[in-house]
Parts: structure tokens; sequence; C-alpha cells
């Protein structure tokens, strides 16, 4: 961090500040000003907090606690402070600020366990940072032949795994996932009396298998099929934070392995390309699942900006949690993060006794009927509140911050490992998913998937160690 960026920052704090206050003079309602003046004194206060550890630690853009402070912030303050002051109140119907307040300090204590569990033994690697020396401790060489057998295969092996659920549970053919759902047709007559459901955890492997045949591979006519079919298995799905990982990671990959600087007008651009891609799939991704074919009528920035608004508004749900736990609703404590977690894969082709799964009713009491049967989630400090309250928030959110450091420390800082780079290029946007989606059960194996091929391709190929 430059010396002058603080002060740069600090000047658009109090510009922020005095925008937001003489925009709250249109607030009439007492709850909602008094969510207004909490939410901006709290954001306020993180920023000042973070802009001194940033500044005393000389924390690298790449560093974890960026990202995923930026999103946390983002979701439970910023946007809120928005809401408020554009009159998006309503969640499913229902008017849940009168909660905001109390989900607002929560939330403002869980960014206290995370700092504090990030920056505990947080320790300050001058060779590390983008741009300058890079890291001097063991270097590791691979057998690339082999790295890049195994990648191929594990990559069509998940292809057509992904493929055998796409057609058996939603007729989706090869044509249809080639052209992203804007060409072929989908046969509705394709049913399966199997439950497979869980065929597509195999889906999120084709990144890292992908990312290694991108970067060492030989074939460039291999790697662009590779990138496009990958790419085009989850547009069609319309799962945008896949998709966003995928890229995300190959950029990452890049700029860690060739030590480039990020600059600001790079920083915008891909922002303002990620804004555009959240409002694409906004868009489409209705109609490509029902096979209705896909138009663009309703593309637009501005719609994309309120895309990605909407996708925060997922603290709305979390306000909901508060209001239904514990008073009306108990606390599920091990059912969700363990016990459903270590059953979710099981098929009910297996067994057909199988629970449906659990915290679900937070939000029927918390929220509507209606938002429960949509399968309405909740971010992160949902679930943690959910299973034990706010000290829950407290610790899950320590946790979060000493696994978010060890990958720092692991592989961030070990960068002239190329599978470290890989490993962590996935790691770092999946926190997106981790932060805007509370559910152990899925988050779990979306990281296991994610990670695990490097992690076994480094194993199997590492042949030497080198100092």
């Amino acid at each position: 961090m430059k010396k002058s960026t603080p002060l740069i920052i600090f000047l658009i704090i109090i510009i922020f500040n005095a925008i937001s206050l003489f925009s709250s003079l249109s607030i009439n309602d007492s709850v909602l000003l008094i969510n207004f003046y909490v939410n901006l004194f709290t954001l306020d206060l993180m920023l000042l907090v973070v802009l001194f550890l940033f500044y005393k630690y000389k924390v690298s853009i790449f560093d974890p606690v960026v990202f995923i402070l930026t999103i946390y912030i983002l979701m439970f303050i910023v946007t809120p402070i928005y809401d408020i002051l554009n009159n998006k109140i309503l969640w499913f119907g229902v008017n849940l600020f009168k909660y905001g307040v109390k989900g607002t300090l929560i939330a403002l204590l869980g960014f206290c366990g995370f700092i504090f569990g990030y920056f505990i033994t947080y320790k300050y690697k001058p060779n590390s940072i983008i741009g300058e020396k890079i890291y001097s401790g063991k270097v590791y060489q691979y057998k690339n032949n082999e790295a890049i057998i195994i990648s191929v295969v594990g990559w069509i092996g998940c292809l057509i795994i992904s493929m055998i659920y796409f057609y058996l549970n939603m007729g989706f053919n090869i044509v249809y996932i080639l052209g992203m759902g804007f060409y072929g047709n989908i046969d509705k007559s394709i049913t399966s009396d199997i439950a497979l459901g869980s065929l597509y955890i195999f889906s999120y492997s084709l990144l890292p298998f992908s990312l290694v045949y991108l970067k060492i591979g030989k074939s460039k006519i291999l790697k662009v099929v590779m990138f496009w079919m990958t790419l085009a298995v989850h547009f069609t799905m319309g799962f945008r934070f896949i998709i966003l990982t995928y890229l995300a990671g190959i950029i990452i990959m890049y700029l860690i392995s060739n030590n480039k600087k990020v600059k600001l007008r790079y920083i915008i651009i891909g922002l303002f390309i990620s804004i555009l891609l959240i409002g694409l799939l906004e868009v489409v991704r209705g109609d490509i699942r029902r096979g209705s074919g896909a138009t663009l009528d309703m593309f637009s920035f501005k719609n994309s900006v309120e895309s990605v608004f909407y996708n925060f508004r997922i603290y709305k749900t979390y306000y909901g949690v508060i209001k239904a736990v514990p008073n009306q609703v108990p606390y599920m404590y091990f059912d969700q993060m363990l016990i459903y977690t270590l059953v979710m894969l099981i098929p009910r082709g297996i067994w057909p006794g199988k629970p449906g799964a659990t915290g679900i009713e937070a939000m029927r009491v918390g929220i509507s009927e209606y938002a429960a049967a949509a399968g309405q989630a909740y971010p992160n400090l949902g679930e943690f509140y959910y299973s034990f309250g706010i000290l829950g928030v407290v610790f899950f959110m320590f946790i979060y911050g000493r696994i978010a450091y060890y990958f720092k420390n692991k592989f961030l800082d070990r960068k002239n490992d190329i599978m470290n780079i890989m490993i962590y290029s996935l790691f770092l946007p999946a926190n997106l998913q981790l932060l805007i989606r509370g559910y152990l059960p899925s988050n779990l194996y979306f990281v296991l998937f994610l990670l695990l091929p490097i992690v076994v391709i480094k194993k199997i190929t590492r042949v030497s160690v080198s100092n």
C-alpha cells in the first residue's frame, strides 16, 4: 500500500459520509433512520480498522483478507445503506429492518472475530509482495507430462459425468450446452427415476483440471476447447459464482505467476466486466433452464448493477434468521454444519429415507412460507447465528480468519510453486460463495471438488525439491 493511499481512501470516506448524510434527510421512518446511522457508523469503524491494519502489515492486494472483507462489508453494511436510501425495504413482501440494528452489530462482532483470527499470527514477508522478489523458500518441480495427462483425463471424466447429469435431469444435450442455451433445444421427455442431483458436484472439478492444462498444457486448440466447455457447462446452469470463480482464477493465476502489479484501472475494468456478466446471467439463466430460448431484451448496465445489489440483499434473509432464532425457532447446533454435511452426498437411490435439508424453518417463521418454499438462502453469518447464536458468529468468523491466513501463508507466500498458485487462484474468488451462501453441506464439497484435483496432481507428480 502506497503512503498516499490511506489519505486518498480517508478522503473518499469523508465524501461518502457527506453524500449519505445529505441523502438521509429524506428518510421519514424512525426505524430506517436508526438503521442508517448505525450502518454508517459501523462502516466508518470497519474501514478505519482495515486501513490501520492494512497499512501496518503492508497487506498485498492478493491477500485473502482484502477480498473477503470487501465482500463482507459490501453485503452487511453498504447494501443496507443503499437500500434504505433507495427505499428498497421489503424482502418477500416483509420489512425486516426492525432486526437490522442487531444484525449490523452482530456483523461487527463477526468482523472483529475474523480480523483477530487472521492477524493474530500475521507475518509480513516483504519478498512475497506482488511486483517484488518472490518467496525464496523451497521450490518444487513436477512431471509436467504426467500432470497434463491427469488433468485431461480428469477433465474428460468430470465432463462425461456432468453431461449425464444434465441430460437425465434436465434434458440438456451437448449442442444445447455448447451453444450456452442460445442454440439447440432440450428434450423435456427425458426423465430419470434415479436421484442424480449429487452428480452435478463433479462439474466443479472441471475448473481445476482445466486450470492445470491452461497453465502447463501444450495444445492451444485443446486449451480453447477445455476453456469453452468448462464455461459453457456452468453458463448453461446459470451459476454465476462458479463462472466468476473460474474467470477470476485464470486472471489471478496469470498475475501471480508472472509477478504482475495490479493497477487501479485494471481493477475497475475487471469490476465493470464482472457486473455485466452478473447482469447477463440474471437475464438469461431462467430462459436457459426452461429451454425457452434466451433473449437479451432486459440486459443493460443499470439492470446489471441492480442484479449485483440484489445478490447482496441476502443480508435481509440474515435479518429473518435473527428475527426467528432462538425466540421462535431453536438453534440448529451441528444438525446442518456437521450431520447434514456428512449425509448430503448419499444418493436417495441408496437411501430413500434420507432427511431433507435442515435450516429451512427459520425462513418460514422469520420471513414467509413462500421464502421457505423458494429455498431462500442466507449468508454465512446466518448459518453461524442459526447454529450457535452470537457466540457462533464470533467463533466461526475467527476460524474463517485462521483458514484464510493459512491459505495466504501456505500458498500465496510460496508462489514460486506453480501448483500453489493454482490452488490459491481458485480459493480466493471461491470466497464469494462462502460468504453469500451460508450452507456448509454444499460449500464444503464445493471447495473440496474445486481444490482437491490440484492437490492430488501436486502430490502425484512432484519429483524434487530445491532451495
